[in-house]
């Protein structure tokens, strides 16, 4: 019994963290106010929210977030233990999540560039990526 909640919490973790990760991390690199900037996050969102509820909703009964934990602690699906340790190890994946975000940005920092079509005013963002050439 013990290692099951172990690995449902771990599983619990890993989805926070991919969804802080990859969902966050769709809205750093390309800032604007265009359509495609606002389908791209909302795309990354649910896909990954899919992605974590059908490949590890199995595993720990499909808590995607402290919300849906909330939920079914108030609705008497789950005890209060099981419910502390899914929202503690969802709080844990989010500060993971966002702490290599943290990470992959330091490493792969963003330029400023001037684009040639646009305004002198206006500026992209583009991460700069190291290439096999430079690196030896």
């Amino acid at each position: 019994m013990m290692q099951i909640r172990i690995v449902n919490t771990v599983t619990v973790m890993l989805n926070e963290m991919l969804q802080v990760f990859i969902g966050c991390g769709s809205c750093l690199e390309n800032p604007g106010t265009d359509g495609g900037v606002t389908v791209r996050i909302a795309l990354a969102f649910g896909v990954t929210v899919a992605t974590m509820a059908q490949g590890l909703g199995h595993v720990s009964g499909c808590h995607v977030n402290p919300a849906v934990t909330a939920g079914l602690l108030f609705g008497r699906k789950i005890g209060i233990i099981k419910a502390l340790l899914y929202v503690t190890a969802q709080v844990l994946g989010a500060l993971v999540g966002s702490g290599l975000l943290k990470v992959k940005r330091k490493v792969f920092p963003l330029v400023r560039i001037r684009h040639r079509t646009m305004r002198s005013s206006m500026r992209i963002l583009c991460p700069v990526i190291p290439t096999a050439d430079r690196l030896g």
